[in-house]
């Protein structure tokens, strides 16, 4: 029997890995290359439903299991956020696999997508700036992937003068939010101003209008 086919069995005997594995591809597809899409199923919120429902059938689905066959089909950024859905995930193998999938996380919809399918009981449960950090290790990419998964607004938390040494990745998703935001402290003005400056010319210098969401 084939490697990967052995590894992707469900419990109950039909299901398989790569079914899910193309669900959750082919609704990406369809969501920011909508050209030739049936036009029925390119609604972005129904989609996001139908891959999240796709997902959370990997409950009983061993991690190890799931990730060995995602290695062996090439690791993807959806199959890293998966992954979080599957029985013993571990949020550091999610982040890990995130990286081997060489998907860029920027403050657009098309690379925010991912990280809102990450299963929320392996996130912090909280807009806390300083918490989300620290769950993070300080590390631009968990960092950057729960600021995008919040449902809610950012509390900037932090000491000003973090906030405004902030690297290109984390101040753009910083500024991205602060612009998206209707209450604005003393500071915040100064910092989207510096923000900017710290992106402008690389890969994360996206535009966003003021008060977009």
């Amino acid at each position: 029997m084939n490697f990967i086919y052995q590894t992707s069995l469900f419990d109950d005997g039909e299901t398989t890995a790569p079914m899910i594995w193309s669900i959750i591809h082919n609704s990406a597809n369809t969501q920011f290359n909508p050209q030739g899409s049936d036009p029925r199923i390119t609604n972005g919120d129904a989609l996001d439903a139908f891959d999240m429902k796709a997902m959370k059938k990997l409950v009983n689905f061993d991690a190890q299991k799931w990730q060995v066959f995602c290695e062996n089909v090439g690791m993807t950024v959806y199959g890293a956020v998966a992954l979080s859905w599957c029985k013993g995930a571990q949020i550091e193998n999610v982040w890990s696999s995130w990286r081997a999938s060489a998907f860029p996380l920027k403050p657009t919809p098309e690379f925010e997508r991912p990280a809102r399918f990450i299963n929320p009981s392996l996130l912090p449960n909280t807009n806390s700036l300083a918490e989300i950090a620290e769950a993070g290790n300080n590390k631009s990419l968990p960092i950057c992937a729960m600021i995008a998964a919040l449902k809610g607004p950012l509390n900037f938390d932090l000491p000003y003068e973090l906030l405004r040494t902030s690297p290109p990745q984390i101040a753009s998703f910083l500024r991205s939010r602060m612009l998206r935001s209707d209450i604005r402290q003393l500071n915040d003005s100064s910092l989207i101003e510096i923000w900017s400056q710290t992106i402008k010319d690389t890969e994360y210098d996206v535009a966003e209008e003021e008060g977009s969401k």
